[in-house]
């Protein structure tokens, strides 16, 4: 027991319950708090230590990128140049389909049904070409581009002129058809693909095989 000046007395068991009503409201009232959380996110990783009989150690990698300002050219390449790419190559297919009554919904003409199938289908062709290697080339131009951006950025030059050139030669109905597409230069866009890939796999060898 405790006495007061007072006279009054305290005991163990009092102080006790005025504890866990202090701290009932104190818990009550941090319920009410807005909660901060704070994401801490490392700049490199840290293996696990590797233990063995002789020596405690950890290994730890760490990759700096800096993106050099000559990157905005590849930002130039391979944002901006698929839109006026595609437009360019989209153009052909719409007269196309205007002059060769190819209507919609068909994506290709018909044999049999439509009077100048094949020659519908050659300029229509050109340009699924495109489209179905371009997400696959924008992709690495964009990260190749971090580790060799002048090249890139050359590359794409290539790359949609090529794609110009390729339709300029499959839609040629004097040409045969399965050579047409490369008669006219179309197969100068590989030298973008191959700088893109080859710049791509440079970065990936650069950040594995960092200390």
């Amino acid at each position: 027991q405790r006495f007061t000046s007072r006279g009054t007395v305290h005991t163990a068991d009092h102080d006790h319950r005025c504890s866990q009503k202090h701290k009932r409201r104190y818990h009550t009232s941090s319920r009410n708090q807005p909660r901060i959380i704070i994401l801490k996110i490392p700049s490199s990783y840290e293996l696990p230590p590797i233990r063995n009989n002789h020596h405690n150690h950890s290994t730890k990698m760490t990759f700096t990128l800096d993106i050099p300002s000559a990157y905005g050219w590849v930002v130039l390449g391979a944002g901006i140049g698929p839109l006026i790419a595609n437009i360019m190559l989209a153009g052909p297919v719409m007269q196309a389909r205007s002059r060769l009554n190819v209507q919609y919904p068909n994506l290709y003409a018909v044999p049999g049904v439509h009077e100048k199938a094949d020659e519908f289908n050659r300029v229509q062709r050109s340009h699924q070409n495109f489209l179905e290697g371009l997400s696959q080339y924008v992709a690495m131009t964009l990260l190749g581009g971090l580790k060799h951006p002048y090249a890139c950025a050359i590359g794409t030059i290539f790359y949609f002129l090529g794609g110009k050139l390729y339709q300029m030669g499959y839609t040629d109905t004097k040409l045969d058809v399965k050579t047409a597409r490369h008669m006219k230069g179309g197969p100068i866009k590989y030298v973008g693909l191959f700088i893109s890939l080859y710049s791509t796999g440079a970065l990936a060898y650069s950040m594995i095989t960092s200390e």
